[in-house]
Order: structure tokens, then C-alpha cells, then sequence
């Protein structure tokens, strides 16, 4: 098997990673936990589509939002110092 090139990173508090090497399972947050609550979303002052499709688009990111949960991991070859 072919030694992987990049490194799957995932900053979290340290407790975190412990109960996830203990437990073997991954955390995901509900979108609803973000102190962004504009994280995630369309901006739609933009959209030139019909009112009716808005509507419904927006009636199906608030479907989806309640169903969402989240991870955030990024790969690279080296650690980002930022």
C-alpha cells in the first residue's frame, strides 16, 4: 500500500481528542452550536431568480439546517502556523 502524501489536521481541545481515541468515534457539531449563526448560509441579496423559487430554496436550507452536522478537517503536507 502507498504511504499517503498529506495529513488529515483537525485542531480541537485536547479533551476532545482524548474521548475520540477512547471512544473511537468522531465529534461533529450541530450548526446550531456556531456563535456565527450566518455560518453555512446563502447570502441571497444577490440571487436574481424568481420569489417563488427563493422562497422554496430557503424553505429547504432551513430543512437541511436542522439536520446538518459538521466536522472540519483540512489536508496538508505540513502543519499551518496560523
Amino acid at each position: 500500500m502507498e504511504e499517503p502524501k498529506e495529513t488529515l489536521w483537525r485542531y480541537m481541545p485536547f479533551a476532545q481528542l482524548v474521548r475520540m481515541l477512547q471512544t473511537q468515534k468522531l465529534w461533529v457539531s450541530h450548526v446550531s452550536s456556531f456563535e456565527d449563526k450566518l455560518e453555512g448560509t446563502l447570502d441571497f441579496t444577490h440571487w436574481k431568480i424568481n420569489p417563488d423559487v427563493r422562497k422554496d430554496a430557503i424553505e429547504n436550507l432551513i430543512s437541511a439546517f436542522s439536520n446538518t452536522y459538521v466536522s472540519c478537517w483540512h489536508s496538508a503536507s505540513s502543519e499551518s502556523l496560523a
